[in-house]
């Protein structure tokens, strides 16, 4: 997987905000993962020694299914004490793009932005640009179906701070 992690990080200004988006809530909600990458970041926290194999939940959708992280006090099971993701060397697609995420309208794709993320300010057009790709990847792992039902049951903020910045002619 082409990896972005080091132009795609927010960690400057993610720890003065006390990482506002790794909190688990009806705002925020967690991740979308793949198979893959629940197996990747599995291997991760195996690989160093970190334990937690169980912070995923299962969800199906018909024959089709995703996965999202658990919570743990209302923050992300994978956010340390110090409000530091521990998996940051293996993060989500989703995580990666964050404010960005890509929502289907009809058989388009539209990038939105949370407008409420307290790093905007900070954003460099390169870094919206690589956070764009990463939106884009990750909504196109999935079907309209699931990656719906996972926008319907945990991410509000789409309907309440967002923002739209482009809509993309990307028929699925």
């Amino acid at each position: 997987m082409e990896r972005f992690d080091k132009v795609l990080s927010l960690k400057d200004h993610c720890i003065p905000c006390g990482a506002r988006c790794c909190k688990i809530s009806k705002s925020i909600g967690s991740p979308i993962l793949s198979e893959d990458e629940k197996e990747n970041i599995t291997k991760f926290l195996k690989e160093k020694n970190k334990g937690k194999p169980d912070c995923f939940k299962r969800i199906e959708v018909g024959n089709e299914c995703y996965y999202i992280i658990k919570e743990k006090d209302k923050n992300c099971y994978l956010l340390n004490s110090k409000h530091h993701c521990t998996i940051q060397e293996v993060k989500p697609l989703d995580c990666l793009a964050y404010p960005v995420k890509a929502i289907f309208e009809g058989k388009n794709i539209s990038l939105i932005m949370d407008k409420e993320c307290p790093a905007l300010n900070f954003l460099s057009p390169g870094f919206i640009e690589q956070a764009k790709r990463m939106a884009i990847k990750s909504i196109e792992r999935f079907s309209p179906q699931i990656y719906n039902h996972w926008l319907k049951k945990n991410v509000d903020w789409i309907n309440q701070s967002a923002k739209k910045i482009e809509r993309l002619n990307l028929t699925m």
